[in-house]
């Protein structure tokens, strides 16, 4: 099975080469794909002879990510990586609960690691696949999208990303695959790092809250309810949760984000 990972990147990130250098150690034989700035092409082409470089059409991440699917052909699953996270070797056993028919979303766990690579503990994840529908509409979000990949046939069914978001037009995506009933699979390894470092988009906590409203609307009104999705989200996640009292002290996640 061929996967596509997408890198859109401005070409300066100080961790491009390790985030790199994660794809191809964890997927031989896989060529990343960097989305990039027109002046940029000709500087990480030379630069980055491992990578294949495209130009970003349009303006910002989805738009980045619509173009490079449209452009791409010979691809079975795909992710992306912002250019400073970098995939883990459980990727490969994610990888193997993808069926040949690409029809499904496989996701795993996600690490968190600081600007210096020092661990910084881990994102909670929905163990049980079918309670993502009931998390997502209570204002959990189940996983982490660098540990996610997508199969084709399940991108062709949801459709492209919605370019009017800024950040969370994954959640977006995510949100139609749960009521277009995509089945979604868990994978128990760690299969990606997401790195904390200040000036991150994610930090912009006022369009990521209106953003995160707008992309989760469309499940409140739907029956996607499991009675007991949100305990056994917590009681699944306690060891990551005592993880993060360690590191962290007693906050939310969202204050890691912040702090990261």
């Amino acid at each position: 099975m061929k996967v596509l990972v997408i890198m859109p990147t401005l070409g300066t990130s100080t961790w491009l080469d390790e985030s790199m250098g994660s794809v191809t150690r964890c997927l031989p034989g896989c060529t990343p794909v960097l989305v990039c700035p027109r002046g940029r092409v000709a500087e990480l082409t030379r630069r980055l002879p491992a990578a294949r470089i495209r130009a970003e059409e349009g303006s910002g991440l989805y738009a980045a990510l619509n173009g490079c699917l449209s452009q791409e052909t010979e691809w079975d699953a795909f992710t992306w990586l912002a250019d400073d996270d970098r995939l883990e070797p459980g990727v490969v056993r994610s990888l193997e609960r993808m069926n040949p028919d690409a029809d499904r979303i496989c996701y795993g766990r996600v690490g968190l690691v600081g600007s210096d690579g020092r661990n910084l503990g881990a994102v909670p994840v929905a163990r049980n696949p079918k309670d993502i529908g009931t998390l997502i509409a209570r204002g959990i979000v189940p996983f982490a999208q660098p540990g996610s990949l997508i199969g084709r046939k399940a991108f062709e069914l949801v459709g492209a990303f919605d370019e009017s978001f800024r950040l969370a037009g994954d959640l977006d995506w995510f949100v139609r695959a749960v009521i277009a009933r995509v089945p979604f699979v868990y994978c128990n390894d760690r299969v990606a790092d997401f790195r904390l470092r200040s000036g991150q988009l994610s930090k912009d906590e006022a369009t990521s809250a209106a953003e995160f409203e707008r992309a989760t609307a469309p499940l409140l009104p739907k029956a996607h309810r499991r009675p007991g999705a949100t305990l056994r989200f917590r009681v699944s996640n306690i060891a990551t949760y005592w993880q993060r009292l360690r590191l962290h002290g007693l906050v939310r996640m969202r204050d890691v984000y912040r702090k990261g």
